[in-house]
């Protein structure tokens, strides 16, 4: 299978600008250049450039008319002149990388973020109008779809620590068997968008779909630096988190949102639910998590347990539910010159034997 590949580096830690490629994520690659001085003799330079790698490739396929249907692919005429010119680059098999703080201001990699952007929204888009039968197969789930023409291409896509698209076969039926102990599936529908001028991006993808008896769904969130360096109050750890506290808790009740690291084990039979009362009150620890600062195209990216909220009747509920959280944006952590960013992800539960 001939897969090509255009890289983009456009996600870590503000560092001088300079073209890079990924060779350890530990470490901080380092590229030479070489510049030619009047006297004619060569100076020899090592420049860092600490990247985290992002992805797109594209690769024709020939869906059958039946999955036609629940496939809504990303028309390549209706796109920007900057974003055809990236989807061009990735079906002629070129590559691009670039630090995430260099400027582009010309080439098909100028046009990377946007392109990124329109894969996720296209999924989404796909998911909310997939009316099939449960679960939705990998291929409407999980890969966006590109048509330039007559022709169709799936799309692999990853933004930096975020798996965008990924290239699942179409070959497959329209749809298959749920596994046998899958007894719900969550997936990420729709997000809201960002106000202009915020220079964040959020990103949620549903990790793992399937709610079985040994583990629940998994969710992961980024939030992204996309503007220069500045702080908000966007944090990975035990107790400072995107969805903290009252957070975790949907609109409408139902479900609650776990920081994995620290979710509770599952209570009797396999069932995702704290073993407690639905008529026992929440208290939550009394303390605040300040701004932390935020390097130029840094990320702070959280895994979360989907799990049911205990307070409410029922188990799991199929349905939508919405998560809410407005962060506050500044530049710097003591400045009191700062705005709230209002920003919600909405996830839809299956029971697939409805």
């Amino acid at each position: 299978m001939d897969r090509r590949r255009l890289l983009a580096s456009l996600a870590a830690a503000g560092t001088a600008g300079c073209l890079s490629a990924v060779t350890d994520p530990n470490g901080t690659p380092d590229r030479e250049s070489t510049n030619t001085l009047d006297d004619g003799s060569s100076d020899t330079q090592r420049s860092t450039c600490q990247v985290s790698e992002s992805t797109l490739s594209a690769e024709r396929v020939s869906p059958t008319a039946e999955q036609r249907t629940h496939v809504v692919p990303i028309e390549y005429g209706a796109q920007s002149d900057g974003v055809r010119d990236a989807f061009a680059a990735a079906l002629d098999g070129e590559t691009l990388d670039a630090c995430p703080n260099r400027t582009v201001t010309d080439g098909p990699e100028r046009a990377l973020p946007e392109a990124l952007a329109v894969v996720e929204d296209a999924l989404q888009r796909q998911r909310r109008a997939y009316d099939g039968e449960a679960p939705m197969p990998k291929w409407v789930e999980r890969a966006a779809y590109l048509r330039r023409e007559d022709e169709m291409y799936v799309l692999d896509a990853t933004l930096s620590d975020i798996e965008l698209s990924r290239a699942e076969s179409p070959a497959e039926p329209a749809t298959s068997s749920p596994e046998p102990s899958a007894s719900r599936y969550v997936y990420v529908t729709n997000t809201a968008e960002v106000p202009a001028g915020v220079d964040l991006r959020f990103t949620a993808v549903t990790e793992r779909s399937e709610v079985t008896d040994d583990a629940t769904a998994t969710l992961l969130v980024s939030v992204r630096n996309t503007g220069a360096d500045r702080a908000v109050d966007a944090f990975e750890g035990e107790g400072c988190h995107l969805f903290n506290r009252s957070r975790g808790g949907s609109t409408p009740a139902g479900l609650w949102l776990y920081r994995a690291q620290n979710a509770p084990g599952p209570g009797d039979d396999g069932r995702w639910t704290r073993d407690r009362e639905e008529t026992n009150s929440r208290t939550y620890d009394a303390y605040g998590c300040g701004m932390a600062a935020l390097s130029a195209g840094e990320a702070v990216v959280t895994r979360y347990a989907v799990w049911d909220d205990y307070a409410t009747s029922g188990y799991l509920e199929p349905g939508t539910y919405r998560f809410d959280v407005t962060l506050r944006v500044g530049p710097s952590e003591d400045s009191d010159d700062w705005r709230e960013v209002p920003w919600w992800v909405e996830l839809a539960v299956v029971d697939p034997d409805d």
